[in-house]
This record gives C-alpha cells, structure tokens and sequence, in this order.
C-alpha cells in the first residue's frame, strides 16, 4: 500500500501544542529509561568516510525546560500514532531526538556508492532544525532558507518525511509572515512534486518510531 500524506504545514511546534503536551504525566522517566537502554550499542562505521560533513546536531543529553515539554509532546504522540506531531517534536529537540534514532541510521548522499550505516552515536547529520517555531535548514545556503515538509504514514506504520529548502516571497495574508514558498532554483514550491532535498525514514520501533535512514538527492551545503 503506497505511503498517504498527512501533514505540510510551514510551521514546527506552536505554542498550543506544547500546552498541551504539558498535560501529560509520568513522561520523563520513561525517556530517561529509552535513553539508557539505547546507549549501548556497538560502533558503527567512522563518519570520517563521509565526503560533507553537516554541524552536529546531538547535544548532550541536559533536559532544558524546553525539551522537557518536548518530550511530553513526542511520548504523547507515540502514544496516539500520531505521525505529524512525532515528527515536528523530533524535529524540535536534539535532546529528545537522540532517544528516537535507530540503533544504526543509513546515511545516503551523492557521491556516496551506497548508504554508510551510522551507530547512533555516531549520526550528527539530522538536517532540520526549529527556529521561532519555523522550520530551518542546519546548513542553509542563505539567511532566508526555510524548509516545508509532507509526513507520509504507510499501513506498516512507517513514516517517510520528504523535505524541501525553500524561500518565502510575498505575504499570504495569513497572518503567518512567511508568503509564498519559492525552491531555490526559483521555482514554486508545490507539495508532493519532485525536486525535493532529501527524505527521511522511521520505522515503528518500542512503541513509537526511530528514524532509520538520512536520504539526501542534493549535496549537502559547505560549511559557512
């Protein structure tokens, strides 16, 4: 059965959802508890054989106030198989992202014969960041660089998440302040179509998901 698409929306986590996420109890020591048992795994391959490599993304694992309501907000959505919301939660904190990788991600750029498998560990490439609520690239080619995405759930409960840099023109009206999106070669940006930046995969895995593969079409940014 082909993957269905559930969600675009330009923004990540807003100030409702963490509100929310707020009201769900006996998270914590559940994560701590993910944490540890996936922290014992065996190295993978060096990520010195990788031809680009991005800024890490995984921070030490020190909860801030923030990804304390982050996590609330990711276990909530596991909970309820809610793809959209695990996704931008993922998004939202390396703190919490790192209890929800694989125990080896496949990381595949161009240039590359085949994916390296990375040990989580290892794996400091997630390419999306949050910013006032946007979604950033972590390596932009330009000040002005945002990213849309479209979260596909399949019926074994994979999730893909295609992802695509683009620049905002104009205003919408909406009241958002971004306008409309334009991909970097100029060209409207209309979700579900090709030309997209890469592709990120999970699997269902403890009772959520782990993200599994890091699949980029472009090549990565250079270092600014």
């Amino acid at each position: 059965m082909p993957l269905r698409p559930v969600s675009a929306a330009p923004f990540a986590i807003g100030a409702a959802a963490l509100f929310l996420a707020a009201g769900c109890d006996d998270i914590a020591s559940s994560a701590s508890t993910r944490a540890s048992s996936l922290g014992s795994e065996p190295a993978g391959t060096s990520v010195d054989q990788l031809p680009v490599l991005p800024h890490p993304t995984l921070a030490p694992v020190v909860m801030t106030e923030s990804d304390r309501l982050v996590l609330r907000l990711i276990e909530h959505a596991c909970r309820n198989a809610d793809a959209p919301a695990f996704v931008d939660a993922f998004i939202a904190s390396a703190a919490v992202r790192r209890s929800y990788l694989a125990p080896t991600v496949d990381y595949s750029a161009p240039g590359l014969s085949a994916p390296i498998p990375l040990d989580r560990e290892e794996y400091d490439h997630f390419p999306i960041e949050m910013f006032d609520y946007y979604r950033r690239p972590v390596m932009p080619r330009g000040p002005d660089d945002y990213i849309e995405i479209i979260v596909e759930q399949g019926q074994g409960n994979q999730i893909a998440v295609e992802w695509t840099r683009v620049r905002y023109e104009g205003d919408t009206g909406e009241g958002d302040g971004l306008g409309t999106p334009y991909k970097l070669d100029g060209q409207p940006y209309r979700a579900g179509t090709s030309g997209t930046d890469g592709k990120l995969l999970f699997k269902p895995a403890e009772g959520c998901w782990q993200l599994v593969a890091d699949i980029r079409y472009t090549t990565p940014a250079p270092r600014p």
